[in-house]
């Protein structure tokens, strides 16, 4: 299935640097590294696509450039909360799409600290 970068709701309020610079480094990771990149058909969620994995790999791949890519997203229920609250709590803060990350990469360190709470 053929999905567009932007339809997808991130489950990060932050993307750290080091990160971001490093899959802009060695982009043949992208799509070799595991866990594997995870997209999922939300049902009953007020977005269609959410990220479970990958939001950085994803990230890069939106600053490269990739408007679309194929991918067989997952379908998960409203039974399974601990696969998309993530995403729902992203969305929940404003982040509507990978190009609202755009203003959210920060430091390792303040990764760290707000990925902590």
């Amino acid at each position: 299935m053929r999905l567009r970068l932007l339809e997808l709701q991130p489950s990060e309020l932050f993307l750290d640097r080091d990160s971001i610079n490093f899959f802009l480094a060695n982009r043949r990771l992208i799509w070799n590294l595991n866990p594997p990149i995870r997209i999922a058909y939300l049902l009953g969620l007020p977005f269609k696509y959410g990220v479970i994995e990958g939001n950085k790999r994803l990230f890069t791949l939106y600053l490269l450039g990739v408007k679309s890519l194929d991918i067989i997203p997952e379908e998960i229920g409203l039974g399974y909360e601990d696969e998309y609250s993530s995403s729902l709590k992203a969305y929940n803060h404003g982040i509507r799409s990978l190009s609202d990350l755009r203003r959210k990469i920060v430091s390792r360190r303040i990764y760290a600290l707000n990925c902590a709470n």
